[in-house]
């Protein structure tokens, strides 16, 4: 983060950076939300085929392909905001007013 606040860095480097780092969170939280959701449908369909014989619980490849890819999304239109703001900003100014 202290290479961020240097003085020869471009605001369009700065906005790059914080992108990129909103891609790989999303990326990172679609694959941790996708196997949560799996573990729970195989917890879910062992208890069931225990219980009734039968399995209720499927998770689809293309909805955990879309579960991350969702994720990315929200979190790229969650970044857009801080990034642009924050690649304006001069670092001095920044932390005076904090």
């Amino acid at each position: 983060m202290d290479y961020i606040s240097e003085k020869d860095i471009s605001p369009q480097t700065k906005s790059e950076d914080h992108f990129s780092e909103s891609f790989v969170i999303g990326l990172f939280s679609g694959a941790i939300g996708v196997s949560i959701a799996a573990l729970l449908a195989l917890v879910t369909n062992i208890a069931t085929n225990n219980l009734f014989d039968v399995s209720i619980v499927t998770l689809p490849p293309t909805f955990a392909i879309a579960g991350i890819v969702l994720s990315i999304v929200i979190s790229m239109i969650a970044g857009v905001m801080p990034a642009t703001k924050a690649a304006k900003l001069d670092p001095v100014e920044s932390l005076r007013r904090d």
